[in-house]
């Protein structure tokens, strides 16, 4: 029974690192049932005459039966599985806060290394895939692209409304009669009701000003680093 027990407990026990690694590696081989695709590209493949849901499993078994061979703790077939899917989402996370995180560095100190896992998951699964940069075209649906183009807009709205008001503003004198008698007066003799509709526009004060330059320079450095890797 102690036996059964330890046997058991050494199944359950948490993947090391290296394990990970070892099965990131049994995952970028060639399968066993197509020569022509990785282990991971015939799992993710779509279901056709030669590809099926039963040889999937089959690919499953091949790939625990070599993990198994090469690691110091064996596992069961459904233990592989689901922590290859925790792997990938996990270490796909991992990378693309990395990316982000060197986008935003300007060209700066990279902001820290990736891990040996991470590093072998991504080999794996591939770094340009569209569920890491997106799907290619789509950058006019990206949210850093949307978000600058806002911005510029309020920005050239609010200027364009502050220069009409500050070159001009139509009052009517106190003995108007007429249209024809139509006053032109500069925004400085113009009332305090006019100055505080303009001042609640948008805030202009330093402080403000400079926060909008940097989000805005930092959308423009976001969508510069994911055009390029587009291209």
């Amino acid at each position: 029974m102690a036996e059964v027990a330890d046997v058991k407990k050494r199944r359950n026990a948490n993947f090391s690192a290296n394990d990970c690694v070892l099965l990131a590696n049994i995952m970028g081989q060639s399968s066993g049932l197509n020569e022509n695709l990785t282990n991971y590209q015939y799992i993710r493949h779509k279901f056709n005459s030669s590809i099926t849901s039963s040889s999937k499993k089959k690919n499953w078994t091949l790939i625990s039966e070599k993990f198994n061979s090469m690691a110091e703790v064996s596992r069961q077939c459904e233990d592989l599985i689901k922590k290859w899917d925790n792997l990938v989402q996990t270490h796909r996370s991992k990378y693309q806060d990395f990316q982000r995180e060197q986008s935003l560095t300007g060209g700066g100190p990279c902001p820290g290394t990736l891990s040996a896992v991470t590093e072998a998951i991504m080999d794996v699964i591939g770094r340009a895939s569209e569920n890491i940069v997106g799907v290619p075209g789509s950058s006019k649906n990206d949210t850093s692209l949307i978000m600058l183009e806002r911005l510029a807009r309020e920005t050239a709205q609010t200027k364009t409304t502050e220069e009409n008001e500050i070159i001009t503003e139509f009052v009517f004198p106190d003995n108007f009669t007429d249209s024809n008698e139509l006053l032109e007066v500069p925004l400085h003799t113009t009332t305090k009701r006019s100055m505080t509709s303009i001042s609640c526009i948008k805030c202009q004060c330093p402080e403000c000003k400079h926060t909008r330059q940097l989000k805005k320079k930092k959308l423009e450095l976001q969508i510069k680093y994911f055009s390029k890797i587009e291209q």
